[in-house]
């Protein structure tokens, strides 16, 4: 559904020469897929990310979206329908004085009736579960409570695809847990697109897919375990592994060898268990 091919995207600079953000970039994204984008600051991630519904356009190369180019202006309004975005900061993206009166503004704009209106706001609030905070002033909400709202004012547009820039990183952990099971529900239940970039590696555990990106390019892709249970090569682009992926490094020193990469809590328990119990009757 998305293509993007042979992406080269610069930042221009008041003095000296212009930084260039990606180079030669070429990804292929699924509908339905939860691919998960990782990498260091100034690995191209973000910049990505904005690409993807035509708020950043290529220097060269070609970014489609249900075959429409992200070039030609007159798709522009078209992509942003079928791409959604959530950014970092919430408070950037609410603009109504009511949790209701936010996730009505895209569907307002795109000239539905009052009852399609309705019905949306209902839905997408139900999604994320926000209905008993529907009449609450944004400002009195928790962050994880404001990020969940902008994600509904973006599912209120019904795209194909969300994509989610970094969007727990002012959130503390019980925020990003609200994220984190809100994406996917989105996705495990609804058949949503997600492409979420983060620079947590806990978050991309869920994803169909990870891509790790350096600077500007893809640097590796695969899924979450082929992709984690490299932890040298994490380690040699700056890049954590998951905790889960520490405690299995610091078994191995001490001798626990621990196989097939758990990636949650619940797996490195299933995992560990028949250990020791062989360790006990030992």
């Amino acid at each position: 559904m998305i293509s993007v091919s042979q992406v080269d995207y610069s930042y221009a600079v008041s003095k000296g020469p212009s930084i260039k953000a990606l180079d030669g970039l070429s990804l292929d994204i699924q509908e339905g897929e939860f691919l998960a984008v990782i990498g260091k600051n100034g690995s191209g991630k973000s910049t990505f990310a904005k690409l993807l519904n035509a708020l950043y356009i290529p220097d060269s190369g070609t970014v489609t979206v249900d075959g429409l180019d992200t070039k030609i202006e007159e798709n522009v309004w078209k992509i942003r329908q079928k791409v959604g975005m959530v950014f970092q900061n919430p408070d950037n993206q609410i603009v109504a004085t009511s949790v209701e009166e936010d996730v009505a503004f895209g569907p307002e704009n795109l000239g539905l009736s009052s009852l399609e209106i309705a019905q949306r706001i209902e839905s997408s609030l139900k999604m994320v579960g926000m209905e008993r905070l529907r009449h609450r002033q944004p400002h009195t909400l928790s962050g994880g409570q404001k990020q969940r709202a902008a994600i509904a004012g973006v599912i209120a547009m019904e795209p194909k695809f969300i994509v989610l820039d970094e969007p727990t990183a002012m959130l503390d952990p019980s925020g990003r847990e609200e994220i984190r099971r809100t994406v996917r529900f989105l996705h495990d239940k609804k058949g949503m697109g997600i492409i979420y970039i983060t620079h947590l590696m806990e978050e991309a555990v869920d994803a169909d897919r990870v891509v790790v990106m350096d600077r500007g390019k893809i640097f590796c892709q695969g899924s979450p375990r082929e992709v984690f249970s490299r932890i040298d090569m994490l380690r040699q682009l700056d890049l954590e592994a998951t905790p889960i992926g520490i405690l299995a490094d610091l078994l191995a020193i001490e001798g626990i060898a621990i196989k097939g990469c758990p990636l949650t809590v619940e797996e490195m328990v299933d995992t560990l268990c028949p250990l020791l119990n062989l360790e006990m009757s030992l």
